[in-house]
């Protein structure tokens, strides 16, 4: 643009492009026109599609508003000449005839048809303007209509674009946490079958000092297939639930009976580490839930608790019934939990995660599982903790009457 003005325009938008009152103070409608093509293409170039998409749109009403002027000026001007023209003819006529008539007759005629004309030439331009008025309404609604739908088309595929960016990240996520998942069963099984091939070998070789070897091993060998077999439940109901298997089903039950035909084989685990297993539940105590996944998440809460519990500490679960709640409480005596450690106790990811020493500590399903099947049972899965002094998993699920 080679025009001071227009430079001086350009500028003026550039540095604020929302003072819509930079147009009015130049009064050219052409410069402010080429100008809004300028800062078209400049934010086009950036690629800021949305300064460019509505520089171009003020250009395009600049521009129609300059062709709808110059129309209607010379549609004015068609008329006004066809007039003039008619009533240069119709001046010549009356003339000749004032020469074979009175003067004061034809001058009279002469005025009347002149006010004709006159009124004749007003309404043909107030009929001009009123076509010009309603087409040039209909063009800015129609351009406004179809600018609202490309805005939209817009944001849509905004959206979209953004929805398919963050399912490609979730996507990386959950792959990367799929390869840690996978190692760390490997390296979990890895140990009890290690151990079992050595237990197999001192027996297959009858030597005194293997087989005291071997019987050193066997209790180690059996906390170790027990863990193992955890694992391997876990990961069963795991692949069912992904798998969107596993569907709650509510049934009546008695609480007291049912933890203690579960915790059967925790009991002998208690027994041989020297630890004390409670089960302090009134003996008429039920509930109304799925009985399978609240006993998977005792089972997994007593066994976590009996795994981090030294010889002579205390194991107890109990039960509180509220008029909308039921309340089961796993305590223990144990070690307790770090609070770098309970940040991340039930997030599979963060639990794959090493830790500040570098140290992997397992995969952390059994808890994840426990909370996906509170949240299944309408429920919630609250811990408190100290180190050094135990802590207590609650599990907190809706108390619906029985049905007969």
């Amino acid at each position: 643009m080679k025009d001071k003005s227009c430079r001086k325009f350009l500028r003026q938008l550039s540095q604020n492009p929302l003072d819509k009152n930079i147009g009015s103070k130049i009064d050219n409608l052409e410069l402010i026109k080429n100008a809004y093509f300028e800062l078209y293409r400049y934010y086009n170039k950036l690629n800021d599609k949305t300064n460019a998409l509505e520089n171009y749109q003020n250009y395009t009403l600049i521009k129609d508003s300059i062709n709808a002027r110059l129309n209607s000026q010379r549609l004015v001007e068609i008329q006004m000449n066809f007039e003039l023209e008619e009533s240069y003819s119709e001046i010549s006529r009356i003339e000749n005839e004032v020469n074979q008539l009175t003067a004061e007759n034809k001058i009279r005629e002469l005025e009347i048809k002149k006010q004709k004309n006159v009124k004749n030439l007003l309404i043909i331009i107030v009929i001009l303007t009123i076509i010009f008025g309603i087409s040039s309404t209909i063009q800015f609604l129609n351009k406004r209509k179809t600018n609202i739908l490309l805005n939209e088309k817009i944001t849509e595929a905004d959206k979209s674009n953004k929805l398919l960016k963050k399912s490609e990240e979730n996507l990386k996520i959950l792959n990367a946490t799929k390869d840690k998942f996978f190692s760390i069963i490997a390296h979990d099984l890895k140990s009890p079958l290690v151990s079992l091939k050595s237990f197999l070998t001192a027996i297959k070789n009858p030597k005194e000092e293997n087989y005291e070897k071997a019987t050193a091993q066997l209790q180690q060998l059996e906390g170790l297939l027990s863990k193992v077999i955890d694992l391997i439940n876990n990961l069963l109901f795991w692949a069912l639930s992904q798998e969107d298997s596993i569907k709650f089903n509510a049934e009546s039950f008695n609480l007291h009976q049912s933890i203690i035909e579960e915790l059967s084989g925790a009991s002998i685990v208690a027994e041989s580490k020297g630890i004390s297993l409670n089960v302090e539940i009134d003996n008429q105590y039920t509930v109304f839930t799925d009985r399978n996944m609240l006993l998977f998440i005792i089972r997994n809460l007593v066994s976590n608790a009996l795994k981090f519990t030294p010889s002579g500490g205390t194991v107890r679960v109990n039960a509180e019934k509220t008029e909308q709640n039921d309340c089961i409480i796993v305590t223990d005596t144990g070690t307790g939990i770090e609070t770098e450690q309970l940040e991340k106790l039930f997030d599979l990811e963060k639990k794959l995660t090493p830790n500040t020493s570098g140290k992997r500590e397992g995969t952390g399903l059994g808890l994840m599982l426990c909370r996906e099947f509170t949240q299944k049972m309408g429920g919630k899965i609250e811990v408190e903790t100290q180190p050094g002094f135990g802590s207590s998993f609650s599990i907190t699920i809706p108390n619906k009457p029985n049905e007969t």
